[in-house]
């Protein structure tokens, strides 16, 4: 039994006074932020720290670094302070008899041109600034995410609008703070994006003028369309409003990143099209895949992910879900959507395959493996061609495809990936609102969503196995499996003057080798990356010449002489004609890919 009259002190006890903090961005154009901070005190050993674990970047990249004039005072004194010896993050003091708040003062200084600024820290040029306020704060070691409170105030230049997902409460949570990144501008422009279920979406542009911060009428027509398919896909939101920030600009590096109520986008001007040609497919993407992470990501995140402090250390273990999925959900997103044309995103799986395959770290290193390797990828670089950080988008979305086509194929089309997204990411709309997941669950979503599939196996084989080339089953199921074969397509015309993979093992920029596969005819012959071609069968090298060699192969081996680096040969017997990567329709399964991009009945 619980006696109400024993609760009510606690239950009307103050919630502790909030950290008062005041970004001065009024000298963000000449690269520095000047930061102010007013802590809440007791007197005795206090330890402040500076955020480690940024919010979708997977690793610890906090740009402490840049944190420079750092200086704390107390009743108008100095406060001497040094930095923790194990940690480079935290700083260290003891607050002195009798104070009751202390400030902290420091200067931001970015480093230009970087596009991590525009992720986790803060880029600017003469007219607009990314601000990001998880790379402008300290907090008590430990402080609880949820639980500790900010009051922010925020300077911009003179005649400069803002945009941003920030509540406008006086109070707000640490980890909606560093959740709640900050476009602002001289030139800014808000487009509200209307929802069938009523939570407001903003389109916010902020540019280098007022003409380009007007995005055309196709790009409008796309977002609108991306908040009505997003509903459709996932059946819930889980904020109270929606911001798309984007920046359209030269002046900075181009970028994105995700949040749980708005999304960072910064793209060239005309990144987009009009419509009337194919955009660039990273840009066409950007905006579908960032906001597909409010759902996959933000509200539902792996639990490794889900940390309590910014400085509590996390797994990347089940990034396959959280970047795969989002990456091929973006990309159906994307299509449906009228971002990019489905014929151009077909090509893309194509050329995704063709990629994946030049890699060989699937023959020792799961996606598994890779993920929880992500942090080292990313942080130090690819070290080789073997295994890209990358791999962990791309390989991972041909399984979730093949998930998709799968589900498909069982139900005898009455059930798609789409009814497993309303289940595992719908609900109720409580605000924006974390609820970590685990393997365990995942599977067992898809077995309620298809149940005859034993999905706890199919995650263990896609995710932990060990194969020696990209997944193909996917476009298989799809209708749309891959074949070796001449090309007639006239705009792959370049790709057949310097794609020799598939027959001679090696492809080629003008006559020099730039990739040779393993056990080809290349690699035999002792071909490696950086020779050059100089003769073929005795007269001066070109590519055409070359191809032309191989197309009369096709039912009579043809006698192959290179010399190489002008100085020795090397010969093949080549039988079998030209062989480059092509998609082509299976008249006897049905085209799952147009069915699962186009959204037709």
């Amino acid at each position: 039994m619980v006696f109400p009259a024993l609760l009510a002190p606690a239950l009307l006890a103050p919630a502790p006074p909030a950290i008062r903090l005041t970004i001065d961005a009024r000298e963000v154009s000449k690269q520095v932020v000047h930061v102010t901070l007013r802590f809440p005190v007791t007197p005795g050993p206090l330890t402040l720290e500076y955020p480690k674990w940024i919010p979708g970047m997977h690793e610890p990249v906090g740009p402490v670094q840049n944190l420079v004039r750092l200086g704390f005072a107390a009743n108008g004194k100095p406060v001497a302070w040094r930095r923790d010896g194990y940690d480079a993050y935290g700083f260290q003091l003891t607050v002195p008899a009798g104070v009751k708040e202390l400030e902290a003062h420091f200067d931001y200084l970015p480093r230009p041109n970087d596009s991590d600024e525009i992720a986790y820290g803060v880029a600017a040029t003469g007219t607009l600034a990314v601000i990001n306020p998880s790379a402008l704060l300290l907090a008590p070691r430990g402080s609880a995410l949820t639980k500790t409170a900010f009051a922010p105030t925020v300077l911009l230049p003179e005649r400069w609008q803002k945009a941003t997902s920030l509540p406008t409460t006086p109070t707000v949570s640490l980890e909606r703070l560093m959740d709640s990144p900050i476009f602002a501008g001289e030139h800014l422009k808000r487009f509200e994006l209307p929802s069938p279920d009523g939570v407001p979406h903003t389109l916010a542009v902020v540019a280098d003028t007022d003409e380009v911060a007007t995005p055309n009428a196709h790009v409008l027509a796309c977002m609108q369309k991306l908040v009505t398919e997003s509903a459709a896909l996932f059946g819930a939101r889980h904020y109270d409003k929606f911001t798309f920030l984007l920046a359209l600009t030269s002046g900075l590096p181009q970028y994105g990143l995700e949040h749980h109520e708005s999304t960072v986008n910064v793209l060239r001007p005309n990144a987009l099209g009009d419509g009337s040609g194919t955009p660039g497919q990273w840009n066409a993407n950007l905006l579908p895949h960032e906001y597909v992470h409010s759902w996959n990501g933000k509200h539902r995140r792996p639990y490794g992910l889900a940390g309590k402090t910014f400085n509590q250390p996390l797994s990347t273990d089940l990034l396959w879900v959280y970047e795969g999925m989002t990456e091929y959900l973006g990309e159906v997103l994307m299509t449906r959507c009228g971002f990019y044309p489905f014929e151009a995103e077909r090509e893309h799986l194509r050329q995704t395959l063709v990629s994946l395959d030049g890699r060989g770290a699937r023959t020792w290193q799961s996606l598994r493996d890779a993920a929880l390797a992500f942090p080292l990828i990313t942080n130090k670089g690819d070290s080789t061609r073997l295994r890209l950080s990358n791999d962990i988008y791309y390989e991972s979305m041909l399984h979730w495809l093949e998930a998709d086509a799968l589900i498909r194929q069982k139900s005898n089309e009455k059930l798609s990936l789409d009814d497993f997204c309303r289940r595992f990411f719908g609900g109720v709309n409580r605000g924006p609102e974390v609820r970590p997941y685990t393997e365990a669950e995942l599977a067992a979503t898809l077995t309620a969503t298809l149940p005859g599939v034993d999905w706890t196996a199919w995650l263990h084989q896609r995710f932990d196995s060990l194969e020696p080339q990209a997944p193909r089953t996917g476009l298989e199921l799809a209708g749309w499996p891959e074949h070796l074969g001449e090309l007639s397509e006239p705009r792959r015309e370049q790709e057949t003057l310097t794609d020799f993979r598939f027959s001679l093992g090696f492809r080629l920029a003008g006559a020099r080798i730039t990739r040779v596969e393993p056990s080809s005819f290349a690699a035999q012959a002792g071909l490696v990356v950086g020779n050059q071609l100089t003769l073929l069968n005795g007269k001066p090298f070109s590519n055409q010449a070359l191809r032309e060699a191989i197309r009369g192969s096709k039912t009579q081996a043809t006698r192959l002489v290179l010399q190489v680096d002008s100085a020795r040969e090397v010969a093949f017997d080549y039988l079998g004609g030209e062989r480059l990567s092509v998609l082509e329709r299976a008249g006897s399964t049905p085209d799952r890919l147009s069915l699962i991009f186009l959204r037709k009945k």
